[in-house]
C-alpha cells in the first residue's frame, strides 16, 4: 500500500505563472516516478513536501523543498538553481533537474 505524501506547490514572484503549473505537474510526477511506493496527494497534511519555485523562465529554474516529518518538524533543504544557455527549457531538460534536484534533496522517508 502507498504512503501518502502531501504535495504543494507554490511560486514566487520570479516564476512565469504557465512555466510554474508546468513544473508543479512534472514535479510531482517526477516524485510519483522515483519514489514509487509513495502517492503525492494535493495538501493531505504531515508528511509531506512543499515545492517552492523560486525563478521560472525559459533560460532558468530554481527550486527549493521543505519536507514536514509526520511529527510536524520541517526540513528546508538548499536552493538549486540552473541556467539553460544554449536552448530554452523543455520537459527533458527540467526532468533532469528535478532528478538532481531530489538527489540534494532527499526525502526524509
Amino acid at each position: 500500500m502507498a504512503a501518502d505524501i502531501s504535495f504543494s506547490c507554490q511560486a514566487s514572484p520570479q516564476a512565469e505563472a504557465g512555466m510554474a503549473a508546468d513544473i508543479c505537474r512534472e514535479f510531482r510526477a517526477a516524485l510519483a516516478e522515483k519514489f514509487p511506493g509513495h502517492s503525492f496527494d494535493a495538501e493531505t497534511g504531515a508528511p509531506g513536501l512543499t515545492l517552492t519555485i523560486l525563478r521560472a523562465n525559459a533560460r532558468a529554474l530554481a527550486l527549493e523543498a521543505t519536507w514536514t516529518a509526520a511529527d510536524g518538524s520541517r526540513n528546508t533543504g538548499a536552493p538549486l538553481s540552473t541556467a539553460f544557455f544554449d536552448r530554452n527549457s523543455d520537459e527533458q531538460l527540467r526532468r533532469r533537474f528535478y532528478n538532481t534536484f531530489l538527489e540534494q534533496n532527499p526525502p526524509p522517508f
